[in-house]
């Protein structure tokens, strides 16, 4: 069971396979650990957390370490897994009024953690941080500020090659503009990360106009691993206005290539399948919330990128 369950991250360690649940409403993030002889995932850990949002997992040097965003606490909660003991050990706490998506991203041998504010001093409009690690340290400092972004709702990581190029970065799907979150059309954006100069910083490198922006998706296609990016536009929750069309952008053009009809879209994931002989397919779900008044009868719907 799950009380106010955010999310699910999955994700392996030496032959070990873990979930973990954020529970929102339940002060704790669960971790499940796969028990082969049993083939079910059963409860392993739990980490105190308040109103944790979002988990994500990553390895840095071989090192695998975990976030929380803790949005009733304003702070993302790092951990550092132990291989000996199969457990997290908290390792680092980044103060940040809001605290609620964020990702990591790896551009060559940095890495950045992107925290995103969602609400904070009762505006929806927030000041959202780029850390980098510091391998030294063994820990993230603040170093780039997200000055004004506006109600950013999710982090998708981008790492992508095309012509010799590199291209890394990240996009802030912005969900609402303005004080009190009466108006959701607004320009989600996407910054790159720039080893340039003597000084590597975080550039804005394109927006993109949403309207409720509350979750991306960015992948890479089979066989030519052409670059694109999925918005899912929620529509306005306060307007009670879930109709909206939702995005598919190519990449690092980052023009539309289609626009989607979608009813309250929470979230964009993309899979592969090999349908035989070879032959493998993208595809690409959309989760509706959608209009209330249709509660369990809300569809949601998968395409085949073609």
């Amino acid at each position: 069971s799950t009380k106010g369950a955010h999310g699910v991250e999955y994700f392996t360690r030496h032959n070990n396979h873990f979930l973990a649940i954020p529970h929102y409403y339940g002060g704790v993030t669960e971790i499940y650990l796969f028990d082969p002889s049993k083939k079910l995932f059963i409860p392993h850990i739990n980490i105190q957390s308040k109103g944790p949002g979002q988990v994500e997992v990553t390895e840095i040097n071989n090192v695998m370490y975990m976030v929380i965003a803790e949005n009733f606490a304003n702070i993302f909660s790092i951990y550092k897994y132990d291989d000996v003991t199969n457990t997290f050990t908290k390792l680092q706490q980044l103060n940040l009024e809001g605290a609620s998506s964020m990702a990591v991203v790896k551009c060559k041998s940095n890495a950045m953690l992107i925290g995103a504010s969602y609400f904070a001093r009762h505006n929806f409009v927030t000041t959202s941080i780029v850390y980098l690690w510091d391998e030294k340290q063994k820990e993230f400092h603040e170093w780039y500020t997200l000055e004004e972004t506006p109600g950013p709702h999710d982090v998708e990581a981008i790492n992508h090659s095309k012509n010799g190029i590199d291209y890394c970065g990240f996009l802030l799907s912005h969900d609402r503009n303005s004080k009190n979150g009466e108006s959701t059309f607004v320009e989600s954006k996407v910054f790159l990360y720039n080893e340039k100069n003597s000084q590597p910083n975080v550039e804005l490198m394109a927006s993109i106009p949403t309207d409720g922006a509350h979750g991306a998706e960015f992948f890479e296609t089979y066989p030519d691993k052409g670059g694109m990016i999925a918005i899912a536009n929620f529509g306005n929750r306060y307007q009670k206005r879930y109709h909206s069309g939702s995005l598919i952008c190519n990449f690092p053009e980052l023009k539309i290539c289609q626009e989607m009809q979608t009813y309250g879209a929470t979230d964009m994931e993309h899979f592969q399948l090999d349908i035989g002989n070879g032959h493998v397919v993208d595809y690409l779900i959309v989760s509706n919330e959608g209009d209330i008044t249709k509660r369990k009868y809300q569809l949601s719907t998968v395409y085949r990128l073609l």
